[in-house]
Formats: structure tokens, sequence, C-alpha cells
């Protein structure tokens, strides 16, 4: 039986793999899983996303610096 870590962890999973909150909401409703796995897997997504989104900021900034400094 997963527990609610594995249950997070394929919530990120899912966010890697391109799946959107709506998606795992119709796939949740689609196979029955209970509404406390779906949380889970919700929040391991945005968690996911979240941290992506925070990765992102951080190269470009980098990538910006970087620039600066050739340019100088």
């Amino acid at each position: 039986m997963p527990t609610a870590k594995d249950n997070y962890q394929q919530g990120i999973v899912m966010a890697l793999n391109g799946w959107s909150t709506e998606d795992i909401q119709s796939f949740c409703v689609k196979l029955n899983i209970p509404d406390d796995v779906t949380k889970q897997f919700i929040e391991g997504h945005t968690s996911a996303l979240k941290h992506l989104f925070y990765c992102e900021r951080i190269t470009a900034l980098r990538r910006m610096c970087a620039s600066s400094r050739q340019t100088r």
C-alpha cells in the first residue's frame, strides 16, 4: 500500500511529465482514487512546479550576470 510520501512523489513525477492539476484530478476521478490520495498527488505536483520555477529564475539570473560580465 503506497504511503503519503509515495503519493507525494508520484505527484512530482506527474509534474515532470507535463501533467496539469486538471489532468491529475480527471485521472483520479476516472480511477476512483480517494480524495486524500488525489490531494497528496496535487501537493507533490505543486511543490515540484514551484521548485522548477525557482530553478529557472536562478538560471536566468546567472545567465544575465554572465552576459553582463562578457560585455565589460
